[in-house]
């Protein structure tokens, strides 16, 4: 009897040991999710248990993003090496995980915080991607106010007018933007907004304040509202949208959504003075008032400033004509009634005819024929003196890069193509040099130089061979929108 009460008191203190040791290690492994949560820069301990990742999701919700991987257990990046005129390249892809949230689109853009890259997609879901990829988390923000759920139901669907044309489209998140204020990180994102009550949209700037690791600490305020869409059809994605804070003082570009009197009867919107379409205007952050900064545009998808305080923005033609435009206060860039291009299924543009009421128009910097789909552009710093202050241009349908050597501030010396192999979206730059671009198939792709191979100053013979400058690319019937 005295043995087996032995046995059983030992057999009972096994137990406590084992139950005080498995409460010690989950209350070990609830401290390391809220020492990660409020730490970002930490990578999180892995916790294999679906209690402690359930209290991980509920922790990231309220405070910092969910991280999906760590540089434990990343997938496999692929790493290709690029030659361009001057610079041999790194060039490492990272698909953006499922689990992240965001998904590819015709939309979306990204926007680089103290190297965390904050990346939003074409139906306003957000991550965070930390260390160049290792580190990809959700970002629990509260739902744009687009009125998603009311466009579902009310707007009419897309379709086809003719073959590869097709209208009711571009419901979409066109930018994301930032500034640090007093009382934190004061995000702006342009989309467009649904109006129930008018059954249309508007182009819509709205932002919302976050602390250092993102989590919000109040709701969405509009920044700016355009004009209700009172058109034919819907052309959203050739909205423009691109945005570009300098002080208190906000960029924003504005497409014509094809109110151009070709595809759509209009008044020539983009000449009109009364009217925000197709112009570039500045929005004061503080009072909300907003004036015209340069008219005459079709669809701006570019913007950027450079190092000398110079501003350029990119835009989408007709078939041909794809413009590289200096940003003046008053100029005027003539469209739709001057164009390089012509219509898509004619030799003409119909309205070069049009009387321009004694109006002077400005001609761009540069243009492309064929048109390449121009989308976002920067200006290069820190990444190596053979092309530190070249301007970097991406397109879309090419699925480019595009080298811009300028002599001044308007004579482009040469544009160089540099194939990328898919739709580039938006383009960033982190502190060590390092160029991210962001693609509608969401993916981050990060370009470093290859320091190994330009020491070496050997370069590969035969060359390998360039899509862009071995074939040319057929011009498709996009409206505006490649």
């Amino acid at each position: 009897m005295t043995n087996i009460r032995a046995i059983t008191g030992w057999s009972a203190l096994a137990l406590l040991l084992v139950a005080v040791s498995f409460a010690a290690g989950a209350l070990w492994r609830h401290k390391a999710i809220i020492d990660a949560a409020k730490n970002p820069d930490r990578v999180l301990p892995h916790v294999p248990t679906p209690s402690a990742m359930a209290a991980r999701v509920e922790i990231a919700s309220a405070t910092a993003p969910l991280e999906f991987q760590s540089p434990r257990n990343r997938p496999f990046r692929p790493r290709e090496t690029l030659d361009t005129a001057l610079l041999p390249l790194l060039k490492d892809t990272v698909p953006l995980p499922v689990e992240a949230g965001v998904g590819p689109g015709s939309g979306g853009g990204l926007v680089v915080v103290d190297d965390a890259i904050i990346v939003v997609d074409q139906s306003g879901k957000f991550a965070v991607v930390r260390d160049k990829g290792d580190r990809i988390g959700k970002l629990a923000l509260p739902d744009l106010p687009n009125n998603a759920a009311e466009y579902a139901k009310q707007a009419a669907p897309p379709r086809e007018i003719a073959p590869g044309v097709t209208i009711n489209t571009g419901f979409v998140v066109h930018d994301v933007d930032f500034r640090r204020e007093a009382a934190g990180i004061r995000l702006l994102v342009s989309y467009e907004k649904f109006l129930p009550e008018l059954k249309t949209t508007a182009l819509t700037v709205s932002a919302i304040l976050l602390n250092e690791v993102f989590a919000p600490l109040g709701a969405w305020e509009d920044i700016y509202r355009g004009q209700p869409l009172q058109t034919e059809w819907y052309s959203g994605i050739a909205g423009g949208g691109r945005m570009l804070i300098r002080g208190d003082k906000l960029l924003l570009t504005v497409g014509d959504y094809n109110q151009d009197n070709v595809f759509m009867n209009s008044r020539l919107e983009s000449q009109s003075p009364e009217s925000d379409f197709g112009k570039v205007l500045s929005i004061d952050l503080r009072t909300k008032a907003r004036t015209i900064v340069s008219s005459g545009h079709r669809n701006p998808q570019g913007l950027t400033v450079t190092s000398s305080g110079t501003i350029y923005s990119t835009e989408h033609g007709p078939r041909g004509g794809d413009l590289l435009t200096r940003i003046v206060p008053g100029t005027n860039f003539g469209w739709p009634i001057v164009t390089l291009g012509t219509h898509y299924w004619s030799y003409q543009w119909p309205n070069r005819n049009v009387d321009t009421a004694g109006k002077t128009f400005t001609s761009p910097t540069y243009a492309w024929v064929p048109s390449i789909g121009a989308s976002n552009l920067i200006e290069v710093a820190g990444f190596d003196r053979a092309w530190d202050k070249d301007l970097l241009v991406e397109s879309l349908k090419a699925k480019s890069l595009y080298r811009i050597r300028l002599d001044g501030e308007n004579r482009v010396v040469y544009s160089e193509p540099i194939w990328i192999g898919e739709r580039l979206r938006d383009i960033g730059s982190l502190s060590d040099g390092t160029l991210v671009l962001f693609t509608d198939s969401a993916k981050l792709i990060f370009l470093s130089v290859d320091a190994a191979k330009l020491a070496a100053n050997k370069r590969e013979w035969p060359l390998p061979i360039n899509p862009q400058t071995e074939i040319n690319t057929p011009q498709t019937a996009c409206v505006g929108c490649p």
